[in-house]
């Protein structure tokens, strides 16, 4: 990728941005969405507390790659994804594979630091997909790592600002949707 390519690169993103935008305001997403969910909750190594503690939440849609939802939990990502269970299920109801890791630290700069989600997308990159196709997915089916979006609960934004921050130069294009519930 070159710095002449920033021009598609936004143009992509405004388009893709758009078809959420419609997509967002035609569906609720805090309801079920049209797809059943393939849930799978995966550790590195078989390590409890490990950084690489991940529920996976697929869209059973055969034949399609989805678009990564990366989910950052409270208390800069240390609470577990089953607190967050039934509404991630519903995300990944409306065709996005959700990533949301968790890990047990009580070292508040790695807490609050890039370290962490850097390792943890090179880990689901390198593995998910396939533990995913272990588990009965089709081969043909899987998570588009080049399609990101990422959200937070709480805490967990200022480990995803560190992330964004740090990493990502020129394709971050970044929306913040906030409901009362």
């Amino acid at each position: 990728m070159s710095l002449s390519d920033g021009p598609a690169i936004m143009m992509r993103s405004l388009f893709v941005l758009s078809l959420l935008t419609w997509a967002a305001l035609a569906q609720d997403i805090y309801e079920q969405g049209p797809y059943d969910v393939i849930y799978k909750d995966y550790s590195k190594d078989g390590e409890e507390g490990s950084p690489q503690n991940v529920g996976i939440y697929m869209p059973d849609i055969p034949g399609t790659t989805v678009p990564l939802l990366y989910f950052e939990s409270g208390f800069g990502g240390i609470i577990p994804q089953n607190f967050y269970h039934d509404w991630l299920e519903r995300l990944a109801s409306h065709g996005f594979g959700v990533m949301a890791p968790w890990f047990i630290s009580l070292d508040s700069e790695l807490l609050y630091s890039a370290g962490p989600i850097r390792d943890q997308l090179a880990w689901a990159e390198d593995n998910v997909n396939d533990l995913l196709e272990a588990e009965g997915v089709s081969a043909d089916s899987g998570i588009d790592f080049d399609s990101i979006f990422f959200i937070a609960h709480s805490s967990g934004a200022h480990s995803l600002v560190e992330y964004l921050n740090e990493e990502c130069t020129s394709r971050v294009l970044a929306t913040l949707m906030v409901r009362q519930l």
